[in-house]
């Protein structure tokens, strides 16, 4: 059996681990909530199908952080919302939506939504912001899958419903020097202190290698179109987030080096009323996600029109992300592949570098 067919759900770390500490950080928040994009798609979604999907409903917001998006649902009509927070963050929900509790509209649950009670009470509605990097990664998209076949009624809406994943191929001339040729040479000295560094040399460019680059890149950067997989979140199982393999097939747009593929996500809000996307692609407003580049081992050289061929590989890992193995072919019969640890991001452009 492959990685790719392995559907055995790998467990994802409870209460207390980083990722709730984290979360309970309350500078993290603003950051999502400086994030207008993001919040505001979340509240334009919900206003404007407020009148349909909101009014005299009961939501639940799944892993609601400060609260923010359930109080978007109490300002749309709901009739009850159920703000769900395994973090400490939960306390800080707790005072920014004082108001919505006291008046019985909200109510603030400190627990994970696989653990939670709730007697008798299903949701019309069921909100979640649970994207990370690549779509996946912090794995709350899998939450969000176990609070709707927990507690959505029949017929219910989900807020996402749908998600799409995006890859393509992407030339940077300075990119692997700077996030790999440049910081491994450190390693190829012969006498550092009275230390023969080189052994570790090959160690140090895998390793680097293995570092997905968090960082915005320009649509002029791309060498193909972007392949594209989509999560019906209706119908996608938590068994079918363990391993996901996203076929890429694209044909270069010029001459270049492909320097690896770079990711990206978007999520469809289909309301009632209204139907819109979240887009972290290329050259739409910036996101705190950005884009996600992976750089394969050795560049490939394309003609324009050559085809360009492989597979992204994802599977779940215990520390709440996932491995990714990238291959890549060309018509030039070259072929280059890398293994990615999505836990451990690097950053390029490197913060502060940009004006």
């Amino acid at each position: 059996m492959t990685a790719s067919e392995d559907t055995t759900v790998v467990a994802r770390p409870g209460a207390p681990c980083p990722y709730f500490g984290w979360y309970g950080f309350l500078p993290q928040h603003q950051n999502l909530l400086l994030d207008h994009v993001r919040t505001g798609a979340y509240r334009n979604a919900v206003q404007r199908n407020g009148p349909v999907d909101f009014l005299d409903q009961v939501v639940m917001d799944c892993g609601c952080g400060c609260g923010a998006l359930g109080l978007f649902a109490v300002q749309a009509g709901a009739k009850r919302v159920y703000a769900v927070e395994a973090s400490r963050a939960a306390e800080h929900a707790k005072k920014l939506c004082w108001k919505a509790i006291k008046a019985n509209k909200m109510v603030v649950l400190q627990a994970q939504v696989e653990e939670l009670q709730l007697e008798g009470v299903r949701m019309d509605v069921i909100l979640c912001e649970g994207m990370g990097n690549l779509l996946l990664h912090e794995r709350m998209m899998e939450s969000f899958l176990v609070a709707r076949d927990r507690f959505l009624k029949p017929g219910g809406k989900m807020y996402p419903s749908r998600a799409r994943l995006h890859f393509a191929p992407f030339q940077d001339p300075f990119l692997r020097q700077a996030v790999v040729d440049g910081p491994s040479a450190f390693w190829t000295n012969g006498n550092y202190l009275g230390l023969d560094l080189r052994p570790l040399h090959e160690a140090a460019v895998q390793s680097y290698l293995s570092q997905p680059l968090i960082g915005l890149i320009e649509p002029s950067s791309l060498l193909g179109a972007p392949s594209m997989h989509e999560f019906d979140l209706y119908k996608t199982c938590e068994e079918d987030l363990q391993t996901v393999r996203v076929p890429v097939e694209t044909i270069a747009l010029r001459d270049g080096l492909v320097e690896g593929l770079v990711g990206w996500f978007d999520v469809a809000f289909d309301g009632s009323n209204w139907q819109g996307w979240l887009s972290t692609a290329p050259g739409m407003p910036p996101t705190h996600w950005q884009q996600v580049k992976c750089l394969l081992t050795a560049q490939l050289p394309v003609t324009r029109g050559d085809k360009i061929w492989g597979h992204v590989d994802m599977k779940a890992n215990a520390s709440r992300s996932y491995d990714v193995w990238i291959t890549l072919r060309t018509e030039k019969d070259e072929r280059s592949s890398v293994s990615i640890q999505l836990q451990n991001p690097g950053y390029y452009p490197f913060p502060g570098t940009l004006d």
